[in-house]
């Protein structure tokens, strides 16, 4: 037996360690009454869960089940939503936890990570299964086989696409890794340099620019820099719609001069160039315009979406939706959870911003419907589809120009009742692979979503 004594140390620690117990069971009670055992998880004990835990239902934009845990295995429903779908979902938690540009490292319940032990009914029946919680994407399965399949027929190694809802920021299919692989836009980075200067200058909507070869040479700081048009194209007098139908880049260089450097940049920043933007359902890498560079030469050619200028495909496709979306862009989003009601909610997943004027937004709109209609876009025309073209060459490992190239499309249907849009990126390709390449495949994509794959 143990007498209390004022400075018995062994009384003291007993003490210590009965007081502890208590407080702690009075947490566990009071937690397991309200049902909230829920911790932050750190990516070791989601890893730790994952195998304890069979994996949740992954569900579709339609509740189509596509993947799910069957004991520490799991089960695809078809073998062509897995051949197109697989590459991005991240089973793995050891491999793709680091990685939130997977679909399920950004969602650890499907893990079962927010599974409360704690409740009544568990400890009644402590061996009960343990099955993660379901998730459901606003991916179309449908449409997500459709695109491998339409990727694999174009014939191309290297592609980037997606597809969302540009009222809603929804992604309803995609095809590699669009979060955080960037290239450099080339032209599909002057809607949103036009959109920016209207912004800054409404009245820049009526600049005229005299596109011959005299005018090709622009002052710098440096001295007289020259940037051609394409093949050397002169286009003559020319104004912003038709700048950006024929993709002019005489014309936006000449832009950016007419704005000043310290307002454009501070406009970009809206879009998120050049600056840190976090989204909450994934993680993606900035784009950038300018960089860290000063110079006047780098700012002419991030104007024609060169030198620093970079993006990666779902940034291009947030751009592209804000300029459809009367200027406003919407937080892009692919998951959703069920809550305790059995409803489905968007993860953190509603936001948005206004990154240009409405107005601006809205000319620009009816600008790019000119590039199916008349400019670089007529060869994969559909109704009602603003698109906008680009080609940006690469370089090679000496620094000099290469004889590859990265080209673009993107854009989307004007008529809100059908709000989609498509962005293409193949990278990597000969130079005798245009921007129209990629329109096609645009375009053909933005059949299937108007079949009905994606309602």
């Amino acid at each position: 037996m143990i007498f209390y004594r004022k400075k018995h140390y062994r009384v003291r620690v007993l003490t210590a360690f009965a007081a502890a117990l208590l407080a702690s069971l009075l947490l566990f009670g009071l937690r397991a009454a309200d049902g909230s055992c829920q911790t932050p998880m750190s990516v070791g004990q989601v890893i730790l869960s994952a195998k304890e835990y069979s994996l949740g239902q992954v569900q579709d934009r339609n509740g189509t089940v596509v993947l799910q845990g069957k004991g520490k295995e799991t089960v695809w429903t078809d073998p062509q939503v897995r051949s197109s779908l697989e590459p991005v979902m991240g089973e793995d938690p050891e491999r793709s936890m680091l990685s939130r540009s997977t679909i399920l490292a950004n969602c650890p319940w499907v893990f079962g990570t927010e599974d409360n032990r704690f409740r009544l009914s568990v400890l009644l029946n402590p061996f009960s299964s343990r099955k993660g919680e379901d998730v459901r994407l606003t991916i179309d399965a449908g449409l997500q086989t459709g695109i491998a399949q339409a990727v694999e027929a174009s014939g191309f190694d290297k592609v980037c696409l997606v597809v969302s809802n540009y009222k809603t920021g929804e992604i309803l299919g995609l095809y590699g890794n669009i979060m955080q692989d960037t290239f450099h836009p080339g032209s599909t980075i002057k809607p949103i340099l036009a959109a920016s200067a209207l912004s800054i200058d409404p009245d820049l909507a009526s600049y005229i620019y005299n596109c011959a070869d005299k005018n090709h040479n622009f002052s710098t700081s440096s001295g007289p820099f020259r940037i051609n048009c394409i093949d050397g194209t002169e286009h003559g007098s020319i104004n912003m719609t038709d700048a950006i139908a024929y993709s002019c880049n005489g014309y936006f260089v000449s832009l950016l001069q007419q704005t000043g450097s310290t307002a454009m940049l501070k406009e970009l920043e809206k879009w998120g160039f050049d600056t840190v933007v976090h989204y909450p359902q994934f993680s993606y890498t900035d784009h950038s315009f300018l960089g860290s560079s000063r110079q006047d030469c780098d700012y002419l050619l991030a104007g024609i979406g060169q030198a620093n200028a970079k993006i990666t495909p779902i940034g291009m496709n947030m751009c592209t939706n804000a300029i459809l979306n009367h200027g406003q862009m919407e937080n892009p989003r692919w998951i959703s959870a069920r809550g305790r009601d059995g409803r489905w909610t968007a993860v953190d997943g509603e936001g948005s911003r206004q990154v240009c004027s409405r107005e601006a937004a809205d000319q620009i709109c009816k600008m790019m419907l000119a590039v199916t209609e008349k400019g670089t876009g007529r060869s994969f025309a559909l109704p009602g589809f603003a698109a906008k073209t680009g080609t940006a060459q690469k370089s090679s490992e000496s620094g000099s120009l290469s004889e590859k190239c990265t080209v673009w499309t993107t854009g989307g249907l004007t008529d809100e009742k059908m709000p989609y849009s498509v962005t293409v990126c193949l990278d990597d390709v000969k130079s005798t692979t245009t921007s129209a390449d990629a329109g096609r495949l645009a375009r053909d994509i933005l059949k299937l979503v108007l079949k009905g794959e994606a309602q």
